[in-house]
């Protein structure tokens, strides 16, 4: 995990530190809140780094674990594109675009948006202004502005290295702080059992990339995270929409808070452990479904010159994959780019003398006879009643009202 703190006089530097996220703090005497208003963020990544957003996650990991190799690793994703593909297999999505580059054996799907801010000027829920009254940062990360955690677990036969928002931890759930290696991270039992935490050094600009790493904050254990949504008192949380983002960042603790013209007074700390283990079981389909949809992506994409293309789902419903030009930037700077390519090289080295000359390279599979493309629709909220309650696309529960 990393916590991303911004100075709030500048976007010039970024500081990209160990960090924990907010810890759950409800206020002694609850008011009446403002709602949401002003410039907000869709993609805080992006907005705060937009020519490499993925690039401070991999500076992280290889500035406390340089020794470490990802080369069993297959995809490199986000929580809110993944959960984008989802919603494609099973329901009547939006359009979205997408792009996926393959480095070595890896395939990085990258996150794209239309913009990557916003101005709130109507009405739209208190997605941000709940967390800042219930939430408060620890004093070694003060001042940041989101925390964010990357997990490596299996999904479907494939590794994959998943970044993901959390919006805090509950206090009583988290264990005695401890030292775990990035190794701990690959040894689950389930799809994920436990965030790792990244120990950055002192202060000091990756050079050339005007990007700082800062060291703060403490190892919080990811069965401690919450999710927290807002919704109207008169509208219940459709657990449906939520519950897909939870599975894949194993997320189980929900706050469901539900408010009267802005007062919380109904606000649930729901363990919602066993409630992902059932929608795993109902939607083992479905997540059939995605895997084979990513395996096509990716088999896709691997067949192309330059290996990088542009994916858009549109009007007509269905998945577009375009091939990008060569001089398209990559995904990460050169240096990283040849470090992943590189690791990968040795992994194939590895493989070859396992299995002698001419081992292919890893076999994503070709098997897509579990995808159909056929989509349950969504039967999104009365839009009479705006009750906007996502504070950025990462923490969207899609409940029709709003562009994300």
């Amino acid at each position: 995990m990393l916590s991303i703190r911004i100075d709030r006089k500048t976007t010039a530097n970024l500081s990209y530190c160990k960090g924990s996220p907010a810890f759950w703090s409800p206020p002694a005497h609850r008011r009446r809140l403002e709602p949401d208003k002003g410039e907000v963020f869709i993609d805080q990544n992006a907005a705060r780094y937009s020519s490499f957003p993925l690039e401070p996650m991999f500076r992280a990991i290889y500035e406390v674990h340089p020794e470490l190799n990802l080369e069993d690793v297959d995809v490199v994703i986000c929580r809110n594109t993944m959960a984008k593909l989802f919603d494609f297999v099973t329901i009547n999505s939006k359009n979205f675009e997408l792009d996926v580059e393959i480095m070595g054996d890896k395939a990085v799907f990258i996150r794209k948006e239309k913009k990557t801010t916003e101005f709130i000027d109507e009405f739209r829920g208190f997605g941000h202004t709940f967390p800042e009254e219930y939430t408060r940062w620890d004093g070694t990360v003060k001042g940041s502005s989101s925390h964010h955690r990357i997990a490596e677990y299996e999904f479907a036969g494939l590794k994959y290295l998943l970044r993901f928002e959390s919006d805090g931890y509950l206090a009583e759930k988290a264990p005695s702080q401890r030292q775990r290696g990035m190794a701990d991270l690959a040894n689950t039992t389930t799809l994920l059992s436990s965030g790792e935490v990244f120990t950055i050094g002192e202060k000091r600009p990756v050079t050339g990339h005007g990007l700082v790493i800062r060291n703060g904050g403490s190892e919080i254990d990811q069965g401690a995270a919450i999710e927290i949504k807002t919704r109207a008192a008169h509208k219940v949380l459709d657990m449906e929409s939520v519950l897909p983002r939870l599975w894949m960042s194993q997320t189980p603790n929900l706050i469901a808070a539900y408010h009267k013209g802005g007062r919380f007074d109904d606000v649930q700390i729901l363990d919602v452990r066993r409630d992902l283990k059932k929608w795993e079981e109902r939607n083992a389909v479905n997540l059939r479904k995605l895997d084979a949809v990513i395996r096509r992506i990716i088999d896709t994409v691997q067949s192309t010159i330059t290996m990088k293309c542009r994916v858009k789902r549109t009007n007509s419903g269905e998945l577009e994959v375009w091939e990008l030009d060569i001089s398209h930037q990559s995904a990460l700077p050169d240096d990283l780019c040849h470090k992943l390519r590189e690791e990968d090289h040795e992994d194939e080295n590895d493989r070859s003398k396992q299995t002698g000359p001419g081992c292919p390279a890893r076999d994503f599979g070709e098997d897509y006879d579990d995808f159909e493309d056929a989509h349950e629709y969504y039967d999104g909220e009365d839009e009479s009643d705006k009750d906007f309650t996502a504070c950025s696309s990462e923490h969207c529960g899609n409940c029709g009202h709003c562009d994300y």
